[in-house]
């Protein structure tokens, strides 16, 4: 099991080079998940040719296949979602990173169990939109 993202270098953050990451390597790490080097490499690739693509995180979340567990595949699409609405909406971004982070970009693409999970909701239903299916009776 690795145990560091630092394999995952390719990562890349896919917007104007004037931003201050380099890539989101050194946000995301593998800490659940057991994942060869060369899976962590095509999930890479993955991430970031539909990025560059503008790839909708819907069809983004359905192609991803499950090698990523539980909040390692949480971040890894959060991050996603970032990325996609950075490129889409940058104008919601630019709310969220100024409005709600202070402009920190440390702050909006880190890791944190509690929050990233419930952010995900919120990027998916809220901001994008996307409609919850209740298949409860």
């Amino acid at each position: 099991m690795l145990h560091l993202m630092s394999k995952l270098s390719t990562l890349k953050l896919v917007v104007d080079n004037k931003d201050p990451i380099g890539d989101l390597s050194q946000f995301f790490y593998v800490k659940y998940s057991k994942i060869t080097a060369e899976n962590l490499k095509k999930l890479s690739d993955h991430f970031n040719t539909s990025v560059e693509k503008k790839v909708h995180p819907w069809s983004f979340e359905k192609n991803l296949d499950d090698q990523l567990k539980g909040e390692d595949r949480v971040h890894f699409l959060y991050l996603y979602y970032l990325m996609y609405i950075n490129e889409v909406h940058m104008d919601i971004f630019h709310e969220l990173l100024y409005d709600i982070c202070d402009g920190n970009y440390v702050e909006l693409f880190k890791r944190d169990e509690v929050i990233n999970s419930k952010a995900l909701q919120v990027l998916k239903y809220n901001v994008l939109g996307f409609y919850k299916i209740d298949c409860s009776k």
